[in-house]
């Protein structure tokens, strides 16, 4: 095997390992009220956002990168883009939320997500926001540009490619029920769809980021 080989293993455990071996803890459901945690938040994933990018950049092209990775330079196209995109997701979501109280109370209760989520102080608004644009370019960046990337030079399909990184994308979900997991399997697939047809990594991370933002806005209280 390569030196590369490992590569995608290695930053999967530091970026993403920890926190899904964690999901057996307690949530605390108003952690997004605590300026500290979306501070720590912030710096952590935009260190790991700047390490994959780092990493990239000393092997790849600047073409391959815009060209295959998706990473264009971010414009205002993006963010209009993002926005449909954003409503995609959650359209996504909603026969999870609408099916199954209409066809029993115990299937409805098998589809409750068991973390509420609590947001309690307004001023916290602009750090969530900032959090969840983060969360998406992180996740994104590592699933849909990099982790698929990847696969794909190894001459794995398409299809599995893309089952992989949304298997992996959902494990980390498990914490939120069985509709955490299977919303964000449908989630990714569909954003992974996204990213295959523009190719442009700023859309789909931003639309994960607004899509994070409005659910959480509902949790305001």
């Amino acid at each position: 095997m390569k030196k590369h080989d490992f590569e995608p293993l290695l930053l999967f455990i530091v970026f993403f390992l920890p926190g899904y071996l964690a999901q057996n803890s307690p949530v605390d459901q108003s952690m997004f009220n605590d300026v500290f945690f979306n501070l720590v938040y912030i710096i952590t994933s935009s260190g790991q956002i700047l390490l994959l990018l780092y990493i990239l950049s000393l092997r790849e092209s600047k073409e391959t990168l815009t060209e295959t990775y998706g990473l264009k330079k971010p414009g205002v196209s993006a963010i209009l883009k993002a926005l449909p995109v954003s409503l995609g997701i959650g359209a996504c979501i909603l026969p999870f939320l609408l099916l199954p109280p209409m066809i029993n109370d115990e299937l409805a209760e098998a589809f409750t997500n068991p973390v509420d989520w609590e947001i309690s102080n307004p001023a916290m608004i602009v750090p969530i926001f900032i959090t969840c644009i983060t969360t998406g370019y992180r996740e994104e960046l590592f699933f849909r540009s990099y982790l698929y990337t990847y696969m794909k030079k190894k001459e794995i399909p398409t299809a599995a490619a893309i089952a992989a990184c949304t298997l992996l994308f959902s494990l980390g979900h498990i914490y939120q029920g069985f509709i955490g997991f299977a919303g964000t399997a449908v989630i990714g697939l569909f954003l992974a769809f996204m990213f295959l047809r523009g190719k442009n990594v700023h859309t789909v991370a931003l639309a994960h980021g607004i899509y994070n933002f409005v659910t959480l806005m509902f949790s305001l209280r």
